[in-house]
């Protein structure tokens, strides 16, 4: 991508092996991927609206905007990588769920990504899927605290290490 205008968005020609050099760009139909780093996949259709001048220093090709701009990611949050250590409180039910720092030391465990609906953790030995727990880990200074039930539980017997994959449920904390 070179600009972005408002009547539309101005990208180097594509160039290199399979591209005909004498190739009419004018209203072709094109599908436009981008990766958005530590995002997601975004996609739109869209028209070419020129032929490159194949003389300039720098050909371009001038695309129409669109309306309909398609996350790819399946997920309704975006999951950030985190590699922290945390600890994991066993709850004992839906009721015991809160917001509230304990202080208590619970279960170390490795946070490996979060979002607003769920985390990845690590904790050692095996654990079963069902369990309501409570994740508190400190990240960017802050306390962060999501309970949530344990819906995937994958034991790796070589290191005796499982990972878990929580849902998170309300009430989440104000720094998450």
């Amino acid at each position: 991508v070179i600009e972005n205008f408002r009547s539309h968005i101005a990208v180097e020609r594509p160039s290199g092996k399979g591209v005909p050099g004498a190739h009419k760009w004018k209203d072709q139909r094109l599908d436009v991927y981008f990766w958005r780093k530590g995002d997601a996949l975004y996609y739109f259709e869209t028209f070419v609206q020129n032929d490159p001048d194949q003389a300039a220093l720098q050909p371009v090709l001038q695309l129409s905007h669109s309306e309909d701009l398609v996350r790819t990611q399946k997920r309704n949050a975006i999951r950030v990588q985190v590699m922290k250590m945390g600890s994991l409180l066993p709850l004992g039910g839906r009721e015991e769920a809160n917001d509230v720092w304990n202080p208590s030391t619970g279960f170390q465990c490795k946070v490996t990504d979060i979002s607003e609906t769920g985390a990845a953790i690590l904790v050692r030995g095996k654990v079963q899927a069902g369990r309501m727990v409570k994740l508190q880990v400190e990240l960017g200074g802050l306390p962060v605290i999501m309970c949530g039930e344990i819906k995937g539980a994958t034991l790796n017997a070589a290191y005796n290490v499982s990972l878990l994959h929580i849902e998170a449920m309300p009430p989440l904390s104000t720094a998450m």
